[in-house]
């Protein structure tokens, strides 16, 4: 049985639950050299691939926590632009929220549109802190973070990522 999971709509943007529709799309966004450097290689390559990851990543946490990354678009269009929504670690307390979008679609306020939309709809399911993670080399994403609430917790422990990572926090 699928779970419902529900759609936020901001001003310009609407935020949904991935399908594997969405592939094709989820190939090209987690294929942006930004994505590789700052989130990793998720190893996407071909449509199969993010079908795969699609399976046992968004639509498995929709699944098993209620929620989980969104597809940002943007409402006038209907043209995705990227994802943002919760994601749950082992290793945090809470949620983290995370995000993403295409180069060119950066720089035009929709990540901080759809976060802030994705923390507002987070406190109104009663929770009580919403974590960030993040490369403290990620400038744009430390400002996003910061920009949308979090303050900075401190590093995560070197045995929990791979890479140096940095954890940020908001209390409603």
């Amino acid at each position: 049985m699928m779970t419902k999971i529900e759609s936020i709509e901001t001003e310009r943007l609407i935020l949904e639950a991935l399908t594997l529709d969405d592939a094709d799309f989820v190939k090209d966004l987690f294929n942006d050299p930004d994505s590789l450097r700052y989130i990793g290689d998720k190893q996407i390559y071909d449509r199969a691939s993010s079908e795969r990851y699609l399976l046992d990543g968004p639509m498995a946490s929709y699944e098993n926590y209620g929620f989980g990354i969104l597809k940002v678009s943007v409402k006038s269009t209907g043209v995705p632009i990227g994802c943002c929504g919760l994601l749950q670690r082992e290793y945090l307390a809470g949620p983290d929220i995370g995000f993403s979008s295409l180069p060119q679609f950066r720089g035009q306020g929709y990540l901080y549109e759809a976060g802030s939309a994705v923390l507002e709809h987070a406190k109104a399911k009663s929770y009580e802190s919403i974590y960030g993670i993040v490369s403290p080399d990620n400038i744009a994403s430390i400002k996003l973070l910061k920009k949308l609430g979090l303050d900075y917790q401190g590093p995560l422990p070197s045995d929990v990522e791979e890479r140096t990572t940095d954890v940020y926090c908001i209390k409603f």
